[in-house]
């Protein structure tokens, strides 16, 4: 076979690239480049790596490292065989509504057994699929902020926990309750005065925003008891609403000491209309 060394390769028209009908083999250790770069309209083996532009239709195989510096649009479909795939970018963007994970054609509860996302950090978090119980397992807790919606019913078979808003002062002084903040709000500071606590979800967010029509809550709130200091009233995002108060009667003096517990179910009938059951329960006479 006859060789044919030369050191440069150029269009017949100057700035137009060289083009091989046949296809090229480029060695490993060798490059071909230039300022009208490359046409390949055969197949093309490259053995050492692409530098520069591929516009058409790549169907030749690259066996050496290959490092795109610039951006890289794929139009089609893009398939990785390999061990492992690794991201080092700062943004991820998925348009697929649903990400698979443990794809195989045959699956089964033994062979999807742990499956899942892993989070890294001191302690790596992971939420995985957990063959035994049939569902998906988290290994160090979750943390829902805002309202959690559970469509088939929630099973807690371990140790069930609830954040308490401790407020080192007194209700008449922070009316504003923020339910994003938690169900439960604790006031340290003995109370003085009657007060008219305010429901919300946060300053900026309505609590009628976070619940729908058929919905309910229920909000604890506790005082440090006295008995000039009690609550008859309440609204929901600043507004006047109506209490039914267990018993009949709204709260007309607070207990002489220890803590009073007021709790209230709401529930929503319709937009921005809330029924509300309030129930005082005093540790002291």
């Amino acid at each position: 076979m006859s060789t044919l060394k030369i050191s440069s390769l150029a269009g017949r028209i100057a700035g137009d690239a060289p083009t091989f009908t046949d296809g090229l083999i480029v060695p490993s250790g060798r490059s071909i480049d230039g300022a009208g770069g490359l046409v390949l309209s055969g197949i093309a083996t490259l053995s050492g790596g692409v530098v520069g532009n591929v516009s058409g239709d790549l169907t030749g195989n690259i066996t050496g490292n290959t490092t795109i510096s610039g951006n890289a649009t794929i139009q089609g479909d893009l398939t990785v065989s390999g061990s492992q795939t690794i991201i080092n970018s700062t943004e991820l963007n998925i348009q697929d509504k649903t990400v698979g994970i443990a794809s195989t054609s045959t699956p089964t509860s033994a062979t999807q057994n742990n499956s899942g996302i892993e989070i890294y950090g001191p302690s790596n978090v992971t939420l995985l699929y957990n063959d035994q119980q049939g569902g998906v397992g988290i290994n160090t807790g979750l943390t829902i902020t805002g309202f959690g919606t559970f469509s088939q019913g929630a099973d807690f078979n371990g140790n069930l926990k609830e954040s308490v808003k401790v407020t080192a002062g007194k209700l008449s002084d922070n009316l504003n309750i923020n339910l994003e903040d938690g169900m439960i709000h604790y006031f340290t500071s003995a109370e003085t005065t009657t007060s008219t606590p305010n429901l919300r979800y946060n300053a900026t967010t309505s609590l009628n925003s976070k619940m729908n029509i058929g919905e309910a809550i229920s909000v604890n709130i506790i005082t440090t008891a006295a008995a000039a200091g009690y609550s008859a009233e309440l609204t929901i995002d600043g507004g006047a609403v109506t209490e039914n108060w267990t018993g009949g009667n709204a709260p007309s003096a607070g207990g002489g000491s220890g803590v009073d517990l007021y709790a209230y179910t709401i529930i929503k009938t319709a937009d921005a209309t809330f029924t509300v059951i309030g129930n005082l329960v005093k540790t002291s006479s």
